[in-house]
């Protein structure tokens, strides 16, 4: 995975250096009335060096990418933070300010899936988690994950798994 790690220049690592020694120079020096205050100053510094490092490392490689990727790594953001709410691509079209046409294009071209598809895996993967790990009711449980009942949800999780999701518990609590 590119973001990782980050490769520094020998200058930045010098200049870490430079902090480094001198956070190791007020932490032996015991004369100092305000010790604690200047290793917290230093140790800021150096909080701030390293997040300028990752920073600029993540900048670059994000220049670096396409639209497409850019737009289906916000696709995804999207996705995760609002999973329980929205399912239709076309909402997360009008999120990205673009067309659905243009986000399914998208996506595909990355993922080689198209966004209903990975939204689908996702609320499945999302209800087969809470029918799993929870004796919640079917119908709570399809109101929780976006559904308006149980009968769409249950139509939904047939489709996605072949069985019904209260056949999916059942089997999972025997596994």
């Amino acid at each position: 995975d590119d973001f990782s790690k980050a490769s520094i220049s020998t200058e930045q690592m010098q200049h870490i250096n430079e902090i480094m020694t001198l956070f190791n120079n007020e932490l032996n020096n015991e004369n100092s009335i305000f010790k604690f205050q200047k290793i917290n100053a230093i140790f800021t510094l150096l909080i701030y060096e390293v997040i300028e490092i990752f920073t600029e490392k993540n900048l670059q490689k994000i220049e670096n990418l396409s639209r497409a990727q850019i737009i289906t790594s916000q696709f995804f953001n999207l996705l995760n933070t609002n999973i329980n709410q929205q399912k239709g691509v076309e909402y997360f079209a009008e999120k990205l300010n673009i067309t659905p046409k243009h986000l399914i294009h998208s996506v595909k071209t990355i993922t080689k899936e198209t966004p209903r598809k990975l939204i689908n895996k996702m609320v499945l993967t999302e209800a087969k988690k809470r029918l799993e790990n929870s004796d919640t009711c079917i119908q709570k449980i399809a109101d929780e994950i976006g559904f308006s009942d149980a009968s769409s949800f249950t139509k939904f999780f047939k489709r996605q798994q072949g069985i019904s999701p209260k056949d999916f518990r059942s089997f999972a609590k025997l596994g």
